[in-house]
């Protein structure tokens, strides 16, 4: 059927059941216009080729099969019927011109594709499309009126822009929408809406061409399965500046905003409503890291509260950061996700850094002072730590005394208690200062420490010998002196001696010899109740040398009854006494040997003054230096007292 004449009326049934029928127009300035008065158009099966517009003025249109519209199709009447006695529309519209309904469309289970150039989706009705899809040269316009899809929106490359009015995908499916790299857009209170009946991803691919072009798709998890309604519109602009697109919006600062949020997004933001159910809902919302202005480290969402606080505010604890698994998105797209959003309203969300969280520290809790520890933490991302301790009074509580990236040595105070701290700083992003963490504390028991303190007492006090070098140290001994250890430590319940020659104790006050020459540093090890250590040494010498005493009282007493040559390593040893006419009364060679004051026939000597020669040699070769020559000889004289 060709339209001959500027304008094809219908009147009566027109029943077109089998193959391509084409209304055009010959070479004139208008294009042709397939019109009824009243009548009835009924397409079934068969394709109709129509090179203008289609207005539907009275009558009803009923598409079983396709109808490929070159111009505008405007329905003042009926596409479709409503199934009693008519079908819906189940066939396909092909439409490059506007889509424009003034009055009722009855989709059935039709598609309609719109593959021109800019298109409006327009009239004084709502459209309830079957299945809408878009194609063509350029974006789709919504005019006039809110619209709706019942089964799936297929946007391929394309913009559907919303104005301010919303388009409403009723099937609760969650792949309802289809894609390649098509978004919604919207200015004022446009948006996208989608219906929800799954603990499932809905996906929201929400975009923008006003200003920097965008596409930042969100993502909504209903938590149940109940039916719920969500709309989102993607608002690119700094939410620190009026929406130019909305004169009813109002200023939401990027800087002001709660204590857990380093810096807010400022490029854009989203209007999210929950007007049906009351379910909670995961919410994901997306930047891109290879963005110019994207660059910003995300990892939290914000929400505007003008109710209490007028700031953004950090909707939750946890934050997840996953890239894309939308193979149509770009690859540098992330989600940064929301759990448990237990409200929707107000409505501004956007991206936030949240401050990192307090690092959590490990390390020992109850310590003793003194004692060398080290704290560690577990790295929240590539940031920098920095560690200190307490200060009471102005004395710090401890001394930090090495550090590592991730670690601090510290050696505690004996205060009582401390704290070790540590902030961690993320390095500047996107232009944003520096993001200190919160502080991360770790409170330590610091137990005290026993105080070891011990002295020494000896069976010859301050011996003084006479050898070749100068023994004044009243710590000098012989070998085989009797060394007595007593403790004076403080807050101390059991005690660890080692004498530095082998031999070791556990008694409080210990007794010890030498049995060879040398310094030896003892060591005596305090253990408090709580088991903290305390150490002390003292260094004992062991030399070598000879001390001649001169008087003697062998009265049976038991003080200094016996004329004892204190010596230490000798090798070579003779001792004679004489009385006062020469006589030779007593002989040994035996250094270990003391004379008792009796003769050699074993009668008491009487006292007074006798006479001694002592011959000796130092095991080392060393001289002696009270001998007369000074290598072998001494004699003297003892006096005996009764």
């Amino acid at each position: 059927m060709i339209v001959k004449s500027f304008t094809k009326a219908i009147k009566g049934i027109s029943l077109v059941t089998a193959g391509v029928f084409s209304f055009s127009l010959p070479t004139i300035a208008q294009q042709a216009l397939l019109t009824n008065d009243g009548a009835m158009f009924y397409v079934n099966g068969a394709t109709v080729l129509v090179d203008g517009h289609v207005d539907n003025q009275a009558g009803t249109i009923v598409n079983l099969g396709t109808m490929d519209i070159n111009g505008d199709i405007v329905n003042d009447a009926q596409l479709g019927g409503n199934g009693s006695p008519l079908p819906g529309s189940n066939g396909l519209f092909q439409v490059a011109g506007d889509w424009r309904n003034n009055n009722v469309f009855f989709a059935g289970t039709g598609r309609v594709l719109l593959d021109g150039g800019i298109q409006g989706i327009t009239g004084i009705s709502p459209s309830y499309f079957y299945d809408l899809e878009l194609a063509g040269t350029d974006r789709k316009e919504i005019q006039f009126t809110d619209q709706y899809v019942t089964n799936t929106l297929i946007l391929n490359d394309r913009e559907l822009w919303t104005d301010q009015y919303t388009m409403h995908v009723e099937n609760t499916n969650v792949g309802a929408i289809t894609r390649s790299t098509g978004f919604v857009s919207s200015l004022e209170s446009g948006s996208l809406s989608r219906k929800t009946q799954n603990n499932s991803d809905y996906l929201f691919p929400v975009g923008s061409t006003q200003n920097t072009p965008r596409y930042r798709p969100a993502v909504i998890r209903p938590t149940t399965s109940l039916p719920n309604t969500f709309t989102v519109r993607l608002v690119n602009a700094d939410p620190g500046t009026d929406d130019p697109n909305d004169p009813n919006d109002y200023t939401k600062p990027v800087s002001d905003h709660d204590i857990p949020t380093c810096y807010v997004n400022d490029n854009y933001w989203y209007k999210i409503n929950h007007p049906v159910g009351s379910d909670n809902a995961d919410l994901a919302l997306s930047y891109d890291a290879a963005f110019t202005d994207d660059q910003g480290a995300y990892n939290g969402i914000v929400e505007w509260d003008n109710i209490t606080d007028n700031q953004w505010e950090n909707i939750g604890i946890t934050a997840s950061v996953t890239t894309t698994t939308d193979p149509n998105d770009p690859p540098t797209l992330t989600f940064v996700r929301k759990n448990a959003i237990n409200s929707f309203s107000p409505e501004p969300f956007t991206l936030s850094y949240q401050i990192p969280p307090a690092p959590p520290l490990f390390g020992d809790s109850i310590i003793c002072a003194d004692v060398v520890t080290t704290y560690s933490i577990i790295p929240n991302t590539n940031g920098t730590y920095e560690f200190y301790v307490d200060t009471v009074n102005g004395v710090p509580t401890g001394e930090i005394i090495s550090t590592t990236a991730t670690s601090a040595t510290i050696i505690w105070n004996d205060m009582g208690w401390g704290n070790v701290y540590v902030i961690e700083t993320i390095d500047n992003q996107n232009g944003y200062v520096a993001c200190p963490s919160l502080v991360g504390n770790f409170l330590v028991d610091i137990l005290s420490l026993p105080a070891a303190i011990f002295g020494t007492t000896y069976e010859y006090p301050n011996p003084n010998p006479n050898g070749t070098y100068n023994y004044n140290n009243p710590n000098d001994v012989f070998i085989n002196d009797l060394i007595s250890f007593h403790d004076s430590s403080t807050n101390t319940i059991s005690w660890a001696w080692d004498f530095n020659d082998g031999v070791t104790s556990v008694n409080q006050n210990p007794y010890h010899t030498y049995s060879d020459l040398g310094t030896y540093n003892v060591m005596m090890v305090a253990t408090s109740p709580d088991g903290c250590l305390d150490t002390a040494y003292t260094p004992i010498n062991v030399v070598e040398g000879l001390i001649v005493p001169n008087v003697f009282t062998p009265n049976g007493d038991g003080f200094n009854d016996v004329f004892k040559i204190r010596n230490s390593a000798v090798s070579e040893f003779t001792f004679r006494v004489f009385n006062r006419w020469g006589t030779q009364i007593y002989e040994t060679t035996a250094p270990e040997i003391a004379w008792d004051g009796k003769t050699q026939a074993g009668s008491p000597a009487p006292g007074g003054t006798y006479f001694y020669t002592l011959k000796a040699k130092l095991a080392s070769g060393n001289d002696i230096a009270i001998f007369q020559d000074k290598e072998t000889l001494d004699k003297g004289n003892i006096t005996l007292i009764r």
